[in-house]
């Protein structure tokens, strides 16, 4: 591939990765070598298990009298799950993308440490393709084609295991030994949280953000580091203690927003939904998806708040990114961070990455001697992060005839072995901290300090995908008149709201009757 090309391809697989986050209406699906790919799902990667004997003779007799599979013996003796013997073969399916991508990502690996099990890939290409992936016809998916092993997003994993649809994992997980104790707490407590209280899959990795802040422009100015658990008011006020007086060149902010211009806020207004977003504030009401809702205090104080800190000159304008195929480097040169332009701003993991490729293809570029702390926080719950998620996990059917084989791939993919292998080249935040405690000497601590968030921020189940590019360029519209002084903060969320409704009723009316599973919620 040309050096173009290999740019490009970097940014699209850092760029897909982060609209996951935002939009909320891709899953990721797992790692390739150094490449991360990043697909799906209408909402954004090996070890051996320990061979017990059978409880009793009289299910050995069950099995040789049946002329059936271990689980099936299991089902109809009621004795429970029984591990996949060394000898025994079976065959399970797999929800997943495509075939192509689950045996580059794990099927090819799979099968040379479990060469007795067959693994049989079910696409979800096809309702992807569709134009309606509703909830309906992904149940209508796995009822037809009766997948062992799924691949699934937050929304999915709370609703399949509240339906008890999905095989608890909690029994398994202590009968086999699987080592859970490592996993990230936090993640496992929300697997619970949305399993009702226990384990219906496991999820090796999970998505977050931090602030990273750029140390050489610190040092410079004299301005004391970011610390954890800032505020949106300390890290604008911190912004602020950067000169603002500078043209050209020379001209440095304070702290700037990412820059690309993704998920369901862009431009002035994405300022405006991170700070919301920590506050708890929704766009939509929480109880009924078919109202906008902005009017109110908080939203007031934050765009106020972003108003000022924009008028200030500490906060970068907003500025449309393009791409110039002639110039594969403005990819990273228009980012405002990576360019040594900004001193803070908010990332996830992909930063890190895209910081690394800037610095191997940019050599007009200096390398940003960063580092990273919590995202800003509620001072109301300082402990809390609102953009934490998890957007893969697998799971087993409790209707499968193959659990024992099930477990093995499940086991596999949530592996200690998998996730030291995964650290090498990841583009997401293992749930085994073992293997992600830094990155190139700088830690990665602040990205597994928090837990989620208890507010249901992030959610947009049911709101359809054509409403947040008219949300945000309505939102916009109205900060750019407020940042003139032409309306008032007031007037300015009222328009935001009228207009956003007005939206937000044709796209419900152009949508079919469900796509909820086109937009599972991306926050805890």
């Amino acid at each position: 591939m040309n050096r173009i090309g290999s740019i490009f391809c970097s940014f699209f697989v850092m760029f897909i990765g982060y609209s996951c986050f935002r939009h909320g209406i891709f899953t990721t699906i797992a790692y390739a070598g150094s490449k991360r790919v990043y697909l799906r799902k209408g909402e954004e990667h090996p070890l051996n298990t320990k061979t017990l004997a059978l409880p009793a003779l009289s299910l050995l007799l069950a099995f040789g009298a049946a002329g059936c599979s271990p689980d099936m013996a299991a089902k109809q003796t009621g004795s429970g799950f029984t591990p996949l013997g060394k000898e025994e073969t079976a065959k399970i399916k797999v929800l997943f993308y495509n075939d192509q991508a689950f045996n580059m990502l794990y099927g090819s690996a799979f099968s040379v440490k479990h060469p007795n099990i067959e693994v049989e890939v079910v696409s979800m290409m096809p309702l992807m393709m569709s134009g309606n992936p509703s909830k309906e016809a992904f149940d209508q998916l796995i009822k037809e084609q009766k997948p062992d092993v799924l691949f699934l997003n937050a929304e999915q994993y709370q609703r399949l295991s509240g339906d008890g649809r999905l095989l608890q994992l909690d029994p398994i997980v202590k009968q086999t030994g699987f080592d859970i104790e490592n996993l990230h707490p936090t993640v496992v407590e929300l697997l619970k949280s949305k399993g009702n209280g226990s384990l219906y899959g496991l999820a090796p990795s999970f998505g977050g953000r931090a602030l990273f802040y750029n140390k050489d422009l610190f040092d410079r100015y004299g301005v004391a580091y970011p610390t954890d658990q800032m505020t949106w008011d300390e890290v604008l006020q911190l912004a602020k203690r950067f000169p603002a007086d500078q043209q050209g060149d020379q001209r440095i902010y304070g702290y700037a927003s990412s820059g690309y211009g993704m998920g369901p806020a862009s431009g002035y207004f994405e300022l405006v939904y991170d700070i919301g977003l920590t506050q708890g504030l929704q766009m939509i009401h929480p109880d009924d998806k078919t109202i906008v809702n902005m009017k109110s205090e908080g939203w007031k104080k934050t765009l106020q708040s972003a108003v000022d800190a924009y008028k200030s000159g500490s906060v970068r304008p907003p500025a449309k990114p393009t791409f110039d195929e002639n110039k594969p480097e403005t990819i990273y040169t228009q980012n405002p961070f990576i360019a040594g332009k900004a001193a803070m701003t908010l990332g996830g993991y992909y930063m890190i990455t895209s910081m690394e490729q800037a610095a191997q293809n940019v050599k007009s570029l200096k390398p940003v001697q960063w580092e990273a702390v919590t995202e800003p926080v509620d001072p109301a719950n300082p402990d809390q992060s609102s953009s934490f998620y998890i957007n893969q996990i697998v799971s087993i059917s409790e209707d499968s005839d193959a659990q024992s084989a099930a477990w093995e791939l499940v086991e596999y993919i949530n592996s200690d072995e998998l996730a030291k292998t995964l650290s090498k080249s990841a583009f997401e935040l293992l749930s085994r901290p073992a293997y992600m405690k830094e990155k190139n000497g700088r830690s990665l601590e602040s990205f597994y300090k928090l837990k989620p968030s208890d507010k249901n921020t992030g959610d947009f189940t049911g709101v359809p995908i054509s409403f947040y590019a008219a949300f945000d360029k309505a939102a916009n519209q109205e900060i750019e008149a407020l940042m003139q002084n032409k309306i008032s903060v007031d007037q300015a969320l009222q328009n935001i709201e009228q207009l956003a409704q007005q939206e937000l009723i044709k796209a419900k009316a152009a949508q079919p009757e469900d796509n909820s599973a086109q937009q599972p919620s991306t926050s805890p």
